[in-house]
């Protein structure tokens, strides 16, 4: 709620289309990295025959929100008051993101779709790790160069954070599920190990499997 609070003109002398537009970055790209895992953990319990049809239903939903969310970020899209990108160092954060989304889409639908082969599963397993890192870059990146003009900068390093952990607790429950079905997770990649890069807020917690 902090983010929508009256802002009428940024510092720099922005005006309304282009405040809400940054608005709309920081918010919608802050949900990408764990909609990924999301997605990732809906598809785990399809094939672990877990209310099959729902999460199957669920996953598409959140792959099209997903690459709706990546195109009005580089197009524009009114509805979601996003303008067309032109800056060029956010264009390079959005082209990694979508560099690594299209090796990871193509998995998730075949997975719904009910092409289960172990290489398709290995797909997923191995790029939703990369293509969240990239989503999770995108989001620090907003929130880094133009959190501090919405809101205060305390704030936008705990929105920074509040982001991060969100991604690590959707990657932690989508990890679980690929043990408990043995899909083939290698043990060595489960580690959540991150750390901040905020000054002062130090290392965050540790989250192993073994």
């Amino acid at each position: 709620m902090m983010l929508w609070a009256p802002a009428p003109i940024l510092a720099n002398g922005a005006g309304a289309d282009q405040l809400r537009d940054r608005v709309a970055r920081v918010t919608l790209a802050a949900r990408q990295s764990a909609l990924l895992h999301s997605m990732a953990m809906s598809v785990c319990f399809s094939i672990g025959g877990l209310d099959a049809q729902r999460m199957d239903s669920q996953a598409l939903e959140q792959a099209d929100t997903y690459s709706t969310v990546l195109a009005g970020l580089r197009n524009g899209q009114q509805w979601m008051e996003l303008l067309p990108e032109t800056d060029p160092a956010n264009l390079d954060a959005l082209s990694r993101a979508s560099e690594h989304w299209q090796r990871f889409e193509p998995a998730i639908r075949q997975l719904v779709a009910g092409d289960w082969h172990s290489v398709v599963i290995r797909q997923s397993i191995y790029s939703v790790t990369p293509t969240s890192d990239s989503a999770d870059a995108l989001a620090r990146h907003y929130l880094t160069r133009f959190g501090e003009e919405l809101i205060d900068a305390p704030s936008a390093a705990g929105m920074r954070l509040a982001a991060h952990y969100r991604m690590l607790s959707q990657r932690a429950l989508s990890e679980m599920c690929y043990i408990h079905f043995d899909l083939g997770l290698p043990r060595a990649r489960l580690s959540c190990r991150e750390h901040s890069e905020l000054s002062g807020v130090g290392h965050l917690p540790i989250v192993r499997f073994s």
